[in-house]
Protein backbone atom coordinates (compact mmCIF):
# COMPACT_ATOMS: atom_id res chain seq x y z
CA UNK A 1 0.00 0.00 0.00
CA UNK A 2 2.70 2.29 0.94
CA UNK A 3 4.73 1.56 -1.67
CA UNK A 4 1.89 2.26 -4.26
CA UNK A 5 1.20 5.64 -2.84
CA UNK A 6 5.09 6.93 -3.31
CA UNK A 7 4.93 5.18 -7.42
CA UNK A 8 2.10 7.52 -7.63
CA UNK A 9 3.11 10.55 -5.93
CA UNK A 10 6.59 10.18 -8.04
CA UNK A 11 4.75 10.06 -11.34
CA UNK A 12 2.36 13.17 -10.66
CA UNK A 13 5.45 15.37 -9.87
CA UNK A 14 6.78 15.52 -13.00
CA UNK A 15 2.84 16.11 -14.63
CA UNK A 16 2.70 19.14 -12.15
CA UNK A 17 5.44 20.67 -13.19
CA UNK A 18 4.49 20.33 -16.83
CA UNK A 19 1.20 21.94 -16.53
CA UNK A 20 1.15 24.41 -13.94
CA UNK A 21 4.30 24.29 -11.40
CA UNK A 22 7.62 25.83 -12.58
CA UNK A 23 7.21 28.80 -15.37
CA UNK A 24 10.29 29.24 -17.93
CA UNK A 25 12.82 31.67 -16.87
CA UNK A 26 12.05 33.72 -20.37
CA UNK A 27 7.88 33.93 -19.50
CA UNK A 28 8.68 35.00 -16.16
CA UNK A 29 11.36 37.94 -17.25
CA UNK A 30 8.71 38.51 -20.31
CA UNK A 31 5.55 38.84 -17.46
CA UNK A 32 7.88 40.83 -14.97
CA UNK A 33 8.43 43.28 -18.22
CA UNK A 34 5.18 43.43 -19.32
CA UNK A 35 4.14 44.10 -14.96
CA UNK A 36 6.47 47.17 -15.08
CA UNK A 37 4.53 48.73 -17.61
CA UNK A 38 5.28 53.07 -17.83
CA UNK A 39 5.35 53.68 -13.93
CA UNK A 40 9.58 53.88 -14.66
CA UNK A 41 8.85 56.83 -17.72
CA UNK A 42 10.70 55.01 -20.21
CA UNK A 43 9.33 51.59 -22.48
CA UNK A 44 11.90 48.92 -21.90
CA UNK A 45 13.36 47.30 -24.93
CA UNK A 46 12.38 43.40 -25.49
CA UNK A 47 14.82 41.31 -27.83
CA UNK A 48 12.78 41.52 -30.54
CA UNK A 49 12.40 44.96 -30.72
CA UNK A 50 15.30 46.79 -32.78
CA UNK A 51 16.98 50.23 -31.80
CA UNK A 52 18.28 51.59 -35.26
CA UNK A 53 18.72 50.19 -38.19
CA UNK A 54 21.93 49.46 -39.93
CA UNK A 55 20.93 48.62 -43.26
CA UNK A 56 22.82 50.81 -46.42
CA UNK A 57 20.54 53.12 -48.15
CA UNK A 58 18.84 51.49 -51.63
CA UNK A 59 21.04 53.36 -54.23
CA UNK A 60 19.36 55.69 -57.16
CA UNK A 61 17.70 53.70 -60.24
CA UNK A 62 18.87 55.07 -63.66
CA UNK A 63 15.92 56.69 -64.34
CA UNK A 64 16.05 58.35 -61.06
CA UNK A 65 19.50 59.85 -61.69
CA UNK A 66 18.68 61.03 -65.17
CA UNK A 67 16.10 63.02 -64.01
CA UNK A 68 18.20 64.50 -60.97
CA UNK A 69 20.78 65.04 -64.13
CA UNK A 70 18.06 66.31 -66.03
CA UNK A 71 16.99 68.59 -63.35
CA UNK A 72 19.96 70.12 -62.88
CA UNK A 73 20.88 70.90 -66.24
CA UNK A 74 17.77 73.04 -66.49
CA UNK A 75 18.79 75.08 -63.38
CA UNK A 76 21.48 75.95 -64.70
CA UNK A 77 20.10 76.53 -68.53
CA UNK A 78 17.72 79.15 -66.46
CA UNK A 79 20.66 80.59 -64.92
CA UNK A 80 22.34 81.49 -68.03
CA UNK A 81 19.38 82.63 -69.56
CA UNK A 82 18.48 85.26 -66.93
CA UNK A 83 22.38 86.28 -67.09
CA UNK A 84 21.93 86.99 -70.95
CA UNK A 85 18.64 88.42 -70.17
CA UNK A 86 20.42 91.06 -67.77
CA UNK A 87 23.48 91.67 -70.03
CA UNK A 88 21.14 92.29 -73.13
CA UNK A 89 18.86 95.07 -71.11
CA UNK A 90 22.18 96.58 -69.58
CA UNK A 91 23.84 96.89 -72.95
CA UNK A 92 20.28 98.73 -74.21
CA UNK A 93 19.97 101.40 -71.51
CA UNK A 94 24.05 102.12 -72.36
CA UNK A 95 23.27 102.05 -76.02
CA UNK A 96 20.68 104.39 -75.43
CA UNK A 97 22.54 106.90 -73.11
CA UNK A 98 25.21 107.02 -75.35
CA UNK A 99 23.04 107.89 -78.28
CA UNK A 100 21.17 110.52 -75.98
CA UNK A 101 24.31 112.08 -74.81
CA UNK A 102 25.48 111.93 -78.68
CA UNK A 103 22.17 114.50 -79.52
CA UNK A 104 22.46 116.68 -76.77
CA UNK A 105 26.29 117.21 -77.66
CA UNK A 106 25.15 117.67 -81.39
CA UNK A 107 22.48 120.18 -80.20
CA UNK A 108 25.08 122.21 -77.92
CA UNK A 109 27.88 122.37 -80.92
CA UNK A 110 25.04 123.64 -83.63
CA UNK A 111 23.68 125.75 -80.38
CA UNK A 112 27.38 127.04 -80.42
CA UNK A 113 27.78 127.20 -84.02
CA UNK A 114 24.60 129.68 -84.40
CA UNK A 115 25.94 131.77 -81.70
CA UNK A 116 29.39 132.20 -83.34
CA UNK A 117 27.92 133.20 -86.88
CA UNK A 118 25.68 135.44 -85.11
CA UNK A 119 28.35 137.58 -83.16
CA UNK A 120 30.50 137.39 -86.03
CA UNK A 121 27.65 139.29 -88.01
CA UNK A 122 27.27 141.88 -85.33
CA UNK A 123 30.91 142.47 -85.08
CA UNK A 124 31.00 142.67 -89.00
CA UNK A 125 27.99 145.22 -88.60
CA UNK A 126 29.76 147.15 -85.90
CA UNK A 127 32.39 147.56 -87.76
CA UNK A 128 31.38 148.57 -91.01
CA UNK A 129 28.89 151.07 -88.77
CA UNK A 130 32.18 152.59 -87.29
CA UNK A 131 33.94 152.75 -90.78
CA UNK A 132 31.02 154.69 -92.04
CA UNK A 133 30.63 156.57 -89.24
CA UNK A 134 34.79 157.60 -89.65
CA UNK A 135 34.20 157.76 -93.17
CA UNK A 136 31.48 160.51 -92.72
CA UNK A 137 33.46 162.11 -90.43
CA UNK A 138 36.82 162.87 -92.40
CA UNK A 139 34.33 163.84 -95.87
CA UNK A 140 32.77 166.25 -93.76
CA UNK A 141 35.92 167.67 -92.25
CA UNK A 142 37.33 167.88 -95.49
CA UNK A 143 34.42 170.01 -97.07
CA UNK A 144 34.23 171.87 -93.64
CA UNK A 145 30.72 171.75 -93.74
CA UNK A 146 29.89 172.06 -89.53
CA UNK A 147 26.45 172.74 -89.31
CA UNK A 148 26.58 175.06 -86.34
CA UNK A 149 29.15 177.39 -88.01
CA UNK A 150 28.06 177.04 -91.44
CA UNK A 151 26.29 180.08 -92.97
CA UNK A 152 23.64 179.75 -95.48
CA UNK A 153 23.41 176.15 -94.98
CA UNK A 154 20.21 174.39 -95.58
CA UNK A 155 17.43 173.59 -92.69
CA UNK A 156 13.94 171.85 -92.90
CA UNK A 157 11.30 171.29 -89.85
CA UNK A 158 9.25 168.17 -89.37
CA UNK A 159 8.72 165.41 -87.60
CA UNK A 160 11.51 163.30 -86.04
CA UNK A 161 10.53 159.62 -84.68
CA UNK A 162 13.35 157.04 -83.73
CA UNK A 163 14.08 153.18 -84.10
CA UNK A 164 16.88 150.54 -83.34
CA UNK A 165 20.00 151.88 -84.75
CA UNK A 166 23.40 152.78 -83.79
CA UNK A 167 24.53 155.58 -81.22
CA UNK A 168 24.82 158.73 -82.97
CA UNK A 169 23.70 157.97 -86.42
CA UNK A 170 20.17 158.48 -88.15
CA UNK A 171 18.24 157.84 -91.66
CA UNK A 172 17.18 160.09 -93.85
CA UNK A 173 14.28 160.15 -96.57
CA UNK A 174 16.56 162.26 -98.86
CA UNK A 175 19.78 163.00 -97.27
CA UNK A 176 22.91 161.16 -99.24
CA UNK A 177 25.04 159.17 -96.47
CA UNK A 178 27.47 160.39 -94.78
CA UNK A 179 25.72 163.60 -94.38
CA UNK A 180 26.12 165.50 -90.34
CA UNK A 181 22.92 166.95 -89.75
CA UNK A 182 22.39 168.48 -86.37
CA UNK A 183 18.69 168.48 -85.01
CA UNK A 184 16.85 170.88 -82.78
CA UNK A 185 13.55 169.72 -80.70
CA UNK A 186 11.46 173.00 -81.18
CA UNK A 187 9.55 172.48 -77.29
CA UNK A 188 12.91 172.36 -74.97
CA UNK A 189 15.84 173.51 -77.82
CA UNK A 190 18.14 170.76 -76.71
CA UNK A 191 20.38 170.38 -79.62
CA UNK A 192 22.28 166.69 -80.97
CA UNK A 193 24.37 166.29 -83.87
CA UNK A 194 23.82 162.65 -85.89
CA UNK A 195 25.52 161.16 -88.83
CA UNK A 196 23.10 159.92 -92.16
CA UNK A 197 24.11 156.16 -92.67
CA UNK A 198 20.65 154.86 -93.57
CA UNK A 199 17.27 155.89 -95.94
CA UNK A 200 14.08 155.80 -94.58
CA UNK A 201 10.84 155.45 -96.61
CA UNK A 202 9.42 158.74 -97.61
CA UNK A 203 6.73 159.51 -95.17
CA UNK A 204 4.63 163.20 -95.33
CA UNK A 205 6.62 165.54 -92.43
CA UNK A 206 9.12 163.27 -91.29
CA UNK A 207 12.54 164.93 -91.95
CA UNK A 208 14.53 162.41 -89.80
CA UNK A 209 14.08 159.02 -87.92
CA UNK A 210 17.10 159.39 -85.29
CA UNK A 211 18.34 156.24 -83.49
CA UNK A 212 16.64 154.82 -80.34
CA UNK A 213 20.23 156.83 -78.34
CA UNK A 214 20.13 159.63 -80.38
CA UNK A 215 16.06 160.50 -79.75
CA UNK A 216 16.46 159.63 -75.84
CA UNK A 217 18.48 162.88 -75.39
CA UNK A 218 16.47 164.67 -76.58
CA UNK A 219 13.44 163.06 -75.77
CA UNK A 220 11.46 160.15 -74.03
CA UNK A 221 11.32 157.22 -75.94
CA UNK A 222 7.75 156.61 -74.85
CA UNK A 223 6.40 159.97 -76.39
CA UNK A 224 7.45 158.65 -80.14
CA UNK A 225 7.79 161.51 -81.96
CA UNK A 226 9.06 165.28 -81.85
CA UNK A 227 8.99 168.26 -83.93
CA UNK A 228 12.46 169.14 -84.76
CA UNK A 229 14.53 171.42 -87.40
CA UNK A 230 17.56 169.69 -89.07
CA UNK A 231 20.12 172.02 -90.80
CA UNK A 232 23.08 170.49 -92.77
Amino acid sequence: MVAALAAVTMLAAPLALLHGGAVPAAATARDADRSAGPTSGTTALTHTQLVASDRPARPLSAGQRRYRRNQLRWHHQQAIHEAKLDHAAGVRAARSQLAFDRSINGLLRHHDAVMHAAEVRHAAADRLAEARYAAAVRAAGARRRAPTRHIGGHTREGIATWYGWHPGQCASPFLPHGTLLTVTDLATHKTIQCLVTDTEAHNPGRVVDLSNFCFEELAPLSQGVIMVRISW
